[in-house]
Formats: C-alpha cells, sequence, structure tokens
C-alpha cells in the first residue's frame, strides 16, 4: 500500500507533543499546528537546541539539550520563563521533559555529585525538589510518567559490566507529587540481551525485538525480524506508543508501527534522518531533521 508524506513544517523537528487543540514540534523553534485542519497556526521562538516539548492548558514547556527551560504563553506566543535546575552537571541533557502542574516540570538530570536524579522543577518560581535515583554505575534506558496514577516508572540498567555477566537491571517507581520512591525491582537478562525503552508501567522492548513483563518474566516476540541490526534501518533513535495501543520504533532511515496486542507489523514509512514520530487523531506525524511530514 502506498503513502504520501505531506511535509507540514520546514524546519527540523526533534520533538512532537500535542493537548486537545494543537500540535507542537520543532528543535530550533516550535510549530503550532492546528489539529482540525492541520494547517500551521504560529511559531514560538526564543529556544534553539530543543530536545524536549510538553504543555497545560496555558504554556508549552521546553528543554534544550544544555538542560535549559522555557515556559512559552499560548495565547500571546511569546517566551515568558526560563531557568535551569542549578545543581545539573556541565554535559548534554538531552532526555524529555512531563509538565506534571501549571508551571512545574519533571525531569531526569545528571547531577554534580554524577548521580542521576529526579527533579520537579518550577519554572514560575525557579526553584526546585529533587530525589537519587542511581549512582553513575547505572543508566537511564527509558522512563516515562502515567498522569492517571501520578506516577512515574524509570528503567536503570548497569552500564559497567564483566564480558559475561548478565544484563542487571532496576526499575522504580516515583510518586510525581511526593517524589517518594514506593517501589524498586531488581531483574536481569541474559548476556548480550538489553532493554531498548519502556513501553509501559510493567514491560519492555528488548534488543532482539522480545516484549518481556517485568513482573512475571514472561517474554514474547513482537517481529521476527530484528530491526535493531538491520543497517538498512539506520540507527535508532526514539520509541513512542500512541493511545490506541500501537507502538511506534523510530530510525535514522524508517518509521515502524506495531500493533502490540497482535504482534504485527501495521506500515513501515521510510525517512531521512528521522527523530520523531507520533500518532495523533489517526494520522502519522514524522519529525525529522529536515522537517514535520504527515503521512496521507
Amino acid at each position: 500500500m502506498g503513502y504520501f508524506m505531506k511535509k507540514v513544517l520546514k524546519f527540523g523537528c526533534g520533538s512532537i507533543a500535542y493537548n486537545n487543540d494543537y500540535i507542537f514540534a520543532g528543535a530550533n523553534k516550535i510549530g503550532i499546528i492546528d489539529r482540525k485542519t492541520n494547517n500551521v497556526c504560529g511559531f514560538l521562538s526564543g529556544m534553539r537546541n530543543i530536545t524536549s516539548i510538553s504543555m497545560d492548558k496555558q504554556y508549552v514547556y521546553a528543554k534544550t539539550t544544555t538542560g535549559i527551560y522555557g515556559a512559552f504563553n499560548l495565547e500571546t506566543q511569546e517566551l515568558e520563563y526560563k531557568g535551569y535546575c542549578r545543581e545539573k552537571k556541565n554535559t548534554s541533557h538531552d532526555g524529555k521533559i512531563f509538565c506534571i502542574e501549571s508551571g512545574v516540570i519533571l525531569d531526569l538530570l545528571s547531577l554534580k555529585d554524577e548521580n542521576k536524579y529526579a527533579v520537579k522543577y518550577n519554572i514560575f518560581t525557579k526553584s526546585y525538589e529533587k530525589v537519587c535515583l542511581s549512582n553513575s554505575n547505572f543508566h537511564c534506558y527509558s522512563w516515562n510518567v502515567d498522569f492517571q496514577s501520578r506516577k512515574a516508572f524509570y528503567l536503570f540498567v548497569k552500564t559497567r559490566r564483566s564480558k559475561h555477566e548478565k544484563t542487571n537491571c532496576i526499575f522504580k517507581t516515583v510518586n510525581v507529587d511526593s517524589l517518594e520512591i514506593e517501589s524498586e525491582i531488581a531483574f536481569d537478562f541474559e548476556n548480550g540481551i538489553f532493554p531498548k525503552r519502556l513501553i509501559n508501567s510493567h514491560s519492555v522492548l528488548l534488543s532482539n525485538m522480545q516484549i518481556a513483563d517485568i513482573y512475571t518474566k514472561e517474554r514474547y516476540m513482537l517481529d521476527s525480524v530484528n530491526r535493531f541490526n538491520n543497517p538498512d534501518c539506520g540507527y535508532f533513535v526514539s520509541m513512542s506508543v500512541s493511545s490506541k495501543n500501537n507502538l511506534i520504533l523510530v530510525f535514522s532511515n524508517a518509521v515502524f508501527v506495531y500493533d502490540i496486542e497482535k504482534r504485527v507489523l501495521l506500515n513501515r514509512y521510510d525517512c531521512v534522518y528521522g527523530s520523531a514520530a507520533n500518532i495523533i487523531d489517526e494520522r502519522i506525524y514524522i519529525g525529522t531533521w529536515d522537517g514535520l511530514f504527515v503521512i496521507e
């Protein structure tokens, strides 16, 4: 089945987010797209090298690769607030953020003591709270927020291990309001197999294209073709899960959409320097270094 990629934005888009009315995408500026008409209705400028976007009803929040936060007023389309965590390590901070209440951003940061922290940053008051989640021996491969339960889920993997050692992992659940660590589970996978991303609060996608349940240890194959080892796909960039439980894998050369329950590949979309993708109003949006595209 053929498809047509219509260019919606003509600049690089490394992050895609949306609310009930608009879609936001960008990198060195943010384009605002009307969800009903799919037309561009404005731009947000004043920040560059944006790695993540989140929003509430009044503001669009952005984070740069240097760990700077910004809040754009949706009504005026002006950058009203900027700030950063004073303890952040002087390195790249290209992870995602979540707006958990008005003016408050939840982030995962490496601080100057080399440890990893969940940080709640209030961009209005430039104050923050933090809780230590891991030391430098573990890397956070993936984390997500469930807004309904008000919990954040973090998957850490041990980075320093011997040649034949198993892949040791820690899964932590944090209350986003109190920053209390509510649970911690240690588990492992056989040598050579490691997690790629969290799918939800109990399952993870592995490097061999299997999906593993963190609690039951049950595993099943998502795809017999290992996309992570296929040079035709390019390098792995990101993963997202749609509101209808479709799994979206973004590689530099292609985007794959899977039905998780049926364990089947629904579509493959070729791209050049893919960076993000999402399904919004049953349309596939793909962000690349060159622009934002919608599949028609």
